[in-house]
């Protein structure tokens, strides 16, 4: 009897262990009370890419939280009929896309690839839900995407209704949102294979243009990221943009 209680309070425990610095341990299990669904009913698979404007489906407390609970990227900042101007103009994360002249690589100031989505406009405490599909258990690095306007800005990122998290992670500026850079290795993350549920928080500063999460296998390089070929978003089933309007955001 004792032994069986001992086990039991193992493994409530065992998921919440922090396993060394920033790299962590998460059981697959998408939490029974979770409403949200994935985007276009396909969870974001890892390896890979994270594309931060496919958050999950579900709406203001389920699947997202901002300020002011209105897109103002879509349909506001963004005008016209084609399907990139009004990307989830009806949900509060703001979406909007890299446009020619306004959006360039920290580094060197060369032109970002045009048309690729990204979540804007966020305040600190604002933040998203992916579902992910997990395809190889294993420890995974971490790298980000973004631009950033203030120093001092943090991220965090938890798994599975908040059991586990990483973070906060500081991320450097890139002294504007429209200035970007590949924040590389913010954290590690070991995974299970199977259905995740990521939350990701800006929890400090807000402040970033986010484009893309990638999770690469530790040990193993990811793909290179150069100022004349930076990547696209990979799902084929969102569209994509098309627009080389300038917009502030």
């Amino acid at each position: 009897m004792r032994s069986s209680k001992m086990w039991r309070a193992l493994m409530t425990v065992l998921p919440m262990l922090v396993v060394s610095g920033l790299t962590i341990a998460v059981m697959a299990a998408v939490p029974a009370d979770y409403k949200g669904k994935p985007f276009n009913g396909k969870a974001q698979e890892i390896p890979g890419k994270v594309i931060a404007a496919y958050f999950d489906v579900g709406g203001n407390g389920v699947t997202y939280h901002t300020k002011d609970n209105k897109n103002h990227g879509s349909g506001e900042s963004n005008k016209g009929p084609e399907e990139k101007n009004n990307l989830r103009k009806d949900e509060g994360v703001s979406v909007a896309y890299t446009k020619t002249g306004t959006d360039k690589w920290a580094a060197d100031g060369k032109q970002m690839d045009l048309d690729q989505y990204y979540v804007g406009w966020v305040a600190e405490g604002d933040w998203m839900t992916y579902t992910l599909d997990v395809k190889e258990s294993g420890t995974y690095v971490v790298n980000m995407l973004g631009g950033v306007n203030a120093e001092n800005t943090e991220v965090t990122l938890d798994f599975n209704n908040g059991a586990i998290k990483s973070g906060p992670v500081k991320v450097e500026t890139t002294g504007y949102w429209h200035k970007y850079k590949v924040h590389n290795a913010i954290c590690e993350v070991k995974l299970e294979k199977g259905l995740n549920v990521l939350t990701f928080t800006f929890s400090k500063q807000g402040n970033i243009n986010l484009l893309w999460l990638e999770f690469v296998p530790k040990g193993k390089d990811a793909p290179a990221v150069t100022p004349t070929a930076a990547p696209k978003a990979t799902s084929t089933e969102a569209p994509k943009a098309t627009s080389t309007a300038a917009k502030k955001g």
